[in-house]
């Protein structure tokens, strides 16, 4: 529309408010993009278009087309409230809707803005043009931007109200030169382009930067262009400053992001190492345009005491490194940096600027040239493992929370990775071992793919076995070796079985048939759906059967001087007709008492209601290997491995049971399933407290007052206490008791290491007897212990004074008697114990209630809690 100055065309184009220009045929003009938005339209594709094509509902065009027409009749400006919809994102709202006619150097109108405004939460009201000259103005006053002229000196001869939302008034900046409100790094860009609007036309668009009176910076996108008098002789330069810095932000955590993203492909790809940090270092840097990146990594001293060291570090060139100097090695939180240990161990993060920060850090930071900070803390899983910072060291730069919430994610990321680490180790310890196991066993051990059934793997027995080089076996389907007869009929991938445990023949490689007993079942191998075979070979066994047939004389000195329990059981006479003596010596018998026995009689109740089963799975099969309970004749229970099959005996069909006590391979189990136990015990436990300290992290972080703060922190110290608990339980070799000295002790010094900052003279004197409780008694009574500690180590002593906390447990006449003092302040006598709003203490009486237990206390030389519980031990 070429009846629109440059100038105004920038503001009407910004401008928040609908604004269209129609024509007296009422056909568009120019709308701009705020116009575009709601209608769904672009520009170009509604001029010469009527208003009803626009996209505005019927009813309202109807009306502001007669307002049009009106505003062509009679020159005047009106204004006009309509309920309405728009089609793109403006459901039944209420619009202020402004007809302005636009007259001619000759006083013709030339057309008729019409300018909307969503009026529906508050009527804003648009200015009354009949009050000034200018058409500008009224679009100025309204515009979200702020607009500004400067006479050609560059001083300032107008500016809008929206000056206001950063601290200053319009008649303090009047005369001010425009170039004082940017920031000194800004102005010489900034000047160039205003010499160049003094000598040729056009538009100037640059981006800079202001503070507002309160020192906050601000990101404006300026755009101005030459303003000239009547005989085109430069008088100054109009613009519009719009308020970029959300966007510049935003930009600024996609730079930070996309670095974070780079972090996460590398570990990923490569893992952890110092040169990969510092290739990091230097992504993260570049993003966040700082002067320095580095991290530094927690210790502990031998007194508990948490140190930071200097570990990994990026600068920009010019800045002097730090990553070299000896005074940030195995710096003590509690001396140097107090306040940081406090802030990151509640997961919060430090940033500021320098001339901010406490004396004792500033002193320390500017020494190292540092304007700015911002550090985050690294955790990995629950444990603070130290923390990444940026330095700036030549802008006062203040961090935005978006900005924040970047550097938190970079991290996380770092933390992530060297959890990853650490797993990867864990598993490569624990492959090493397998692998240490598979080669000693005298078991042949073969792992296979389920899917092509190709050998992956083999054990050293297994190669021997088989026989040729291990590179010969794999890669070779496990048909090759063993189940020759069942091509295609694997008793687990085609037969669907659970597991396969059989005898079967073993083709080695020079073609010889081997008797083995085989076990296979499934597992998962990195993700790998597999199937483990083990494998025993059984030949010499095979030859004691063919013996056995051969030769009585031979079957005999066998039979009797065989290791495991072996008779013949005559099933149509239900009656043992021979049996060998370690029969006699296991079950308790002698051999003429089992030669008038059934099997029935010494297989424990449960177990023979199944045996007509097993006979029924013999005669079927000619053989069955199950395992039983045998009962001796004291009442002694045997788990047994049996192996029977029917076999020809002095003319006669028979049962030859070779039974093997299984005891020890029965504890090897049990074992294996108790370290499986406690390990998934381990792991719940530790991840629903995980659950349970994010919680508290996380609603921590709301509050800023130090009471409600320590609560939460008190909190985490009980739900330590019954961590510790759990843990001690995992680490006992009994599953139902904890050692409840080993378990005090643990807990009163990590209680004692927690508020070591203010208790730094106080000693704790500790005597529990040897005494074991199971875990429902335990974990109230260390909460009581936490309790009472926790409230000597708070209360009991002034800043500074030594002091002593005891904690003593005996057992005495069947009871415990469990006494906490400290020789500190003591309680006031006016407070009543049994009936007191205090939280801690309200959780003693009742735990001791729970435990049956009874309390007296001495306030005497201090304060002295004594308990006694008659039903723990």
């Amino acid at each position: 529309m070429d009846m629109i100055p440059m100038d105004f065309r920038i503001v009407v184009d910004n401008s928040c408010d609908l604004i269209g220009a129609f024509d007296e045929q009422i056909k568009c003009l120019y709308i701009n993009r705020a116009m575009e938005k709601a209608t769904g339209m672009q520009a170009h594709d509604l001029v010469d278009k009527t208003l009803k094509e626009t996209g505005i509902p019927i009813h309202a065009c109807t009306f502001l087309e007669e307002q049009i027409q009106k505003a062509f009749l009679t020159g005047k400006d009106t204004e006009h409230e309509i309920l309405m919809d728009f089609p793109i994102g403006f459901t039944h709202r209420k619009w202020l809707w402004c007809l302005i006619p636009e007259k001619g150097s000759d006083g013709e109108i030339l057309c008729v803005f019409l300018i909307g405004r969503d009026i529906t939460e508050k009527k804003l009201p648009i200015a009354d043009s009949s009050l000034y000259t200018s058409r500008s103005y009224v679009l100025f006053e309204n515009s979200m931007d702020m607009i500004f002229e400067t006479d050609k000196n560059g001083a300032i001869t107008y500016v809008s109200h929206h000056i206001q939302k950063y601290g200053f008034k319009e008649e303090e900046l009047l005369s001010t030169n425009i170039f004082e409100l940017f920031i000194p790094e800004d102005r010489d860009h900034a000047s160039r382009e205003y010499l160049r609007l003094q000598t040729s036309e056009g538009m100037a668009t640059m981006t800079m930067r202001l503070r507002d009176k309160n020192g906050k910076l601000f990101w404006f996108e300026c755009r101005c262009s030459r303003q000239e008098d009547a005989n085109s002789a430069f008088i100054g330069i109009s613009g519009i400053l719009k308020d970029i810095t959300e966007h510049m932000e935003k930009e600024q955590v996609i730079r930070i992001l996309e670095a974070v993203s780079i972090t996460a492909s590398k570990f990923l790809q490569i893992g952890v190492s110092s040169e990969n940090f510092k290739e990091i270092l230097e992504q993260l840097g570049r993003a966040t345009n700082v002067s320095r990146v580095y991290i530094f990594q927690n210790e502990t001293e031998d007194d508990c005491n948490l140190l930071m060291s200097h570990k990994y570090e990026w600068v920009a060139r010019g800045i002097a490194p730090q990553i070299d100097n000896p005074l940030l090695q195995k710096l003590p939180y509690h001396l140097m940096a107090p306040r940081w240990e406090k802030t990151m161990r509640r997961r919060y993060h430090i940033s500021g600027l320098i001339k901010n920060f406490p004396d004792e850090e500033r002193r320390a930071l500017s020494d190292q040239g540092i304007v700015s900070l911002a550090a985050v803390p690294i955790y990995i899983g629950r444990e603070w493992w130290g923390f990444i910072g940026f330095d700036d060291c030549e802008h006062e730069r203040e961090w935005s929370l978006v900005e924040m919430d970047a550097l938190w994610i970079a991290a996380d990321t770092i933390g992530a990775a060297i959890l990853k680490q650490q797993i990867e180790s864990e598993i490569s310890k624990s492959q090493k071992r397998m692998k240490t196991i598979l080669e000693a066993v005298q078991t042949g051990v073969i792992i296979i793919d389920a899917g092509s059934h190709t050998i992956v793997d083999a054990n050293p027995m297994a190669v021997q076995l088989i026989g040729g080089e291990k590179v010969d076996i794999i890669g070779k389907t496990c048909h090759d070796f063993m189940c020759a007869a069942e091509k295609g009929k694997c008793p687990l991938t085609d037969q669907k079985q659970i597991m396969d445990f059989s005898e079967r023949l073993l083709v080695t490689a020079k073609g010889e048939r081997v008797p083995i007993l085989k076990n296979a079942v499934h597992i998962e191998l990195d993700g790998r759906q597999c199937i483990v075979e083990s494998f025993l070979d059984i030949s010499h066994l095979k030859e004691t059967e063919r013996a056995l047939m051969e030769s009585e004389e031979k079957f005999r000195t066998l039979f009797m001087n065989a290791n495991d329990v072996i008779y013949i059981y005559d099933y149509m006479e239900d009656k043992i007709k021979e049996v060998n003596h370690i029969a006699s010596e296991m079950l308790g018998y002698s051999r003429v008492e089992l030669l008038d026995m059934s099997p029935r009689d010494f297989n424990a109740p449960e177990y023979t209601a199944l045996l007509p089963e097993r006979f029924q799975e013999l005669k079927k099969k000619g053989k069955t290997i199950y395992e039983t309970i045998y009962l001796t004749n004291a009442g002694k229970h045997i788990p047994m491995e049996i192996i029977s099959r029917i076999i020809d005996y002095k003319g006669k069909k028979a049962i030859l049971t070779v039974a093997r006590d299984i005891s020890e391979r029965k504890l090897a189990e049990e074992a294996y399933k108790k370290d499986v136990l406690l390990k998934e015990i381990h792991h719940r436990v530790k991840n629903n407290l995980q659950v349970i300290a994010s919680l508290l992290s996380l609603q921590s972080r709301k509050f800023q007052n130090r009471d409600v703060i320590l609560a939460f922190a008190e909190s985490q110290n009980r739900i330590r206490s019954m961590a510790i608990a759990h843990e001690k339980l995992y680490m006992s070799k009994n599953l139902k008791n904890i050692d409840v000295a080993d378990y005090i002790k643990n807990l009163a010094n990590y209680l004692l290491c927690f508020y070591r900052t203010d208790t730094k003279k106080v000693n704790l004197e500790i005597d529990v007897d040897e005494i074991y409780l199971d875990i429902d008694k335990i974990v109230p009574l260390g909460l009581i212990v936490n309790e009472l500690i926790t409230n000597s180590l708070k209360h009991a002593f002034d800043p500074g004074r030594d002091g002593l906390v005891s904690l003593s447990l005996k057992s005495c006449d069947g009871s415990l008697v469990l006494t906490i003092s400290d020789n500190g302040s003591g309680i006031p006598e006016d407070v009543d114990v049994f009936n007191t709003s205090s939280l801690g203490l309200q959780l003693i009486i009742a735990l001791i209630e729970q435990l049956k237990g009874k309390l007296k206390i001495d306030r005497c030389a201090g304060t002295t809690f004594i308990m006694t519980f008659t039903d723990l031990g």
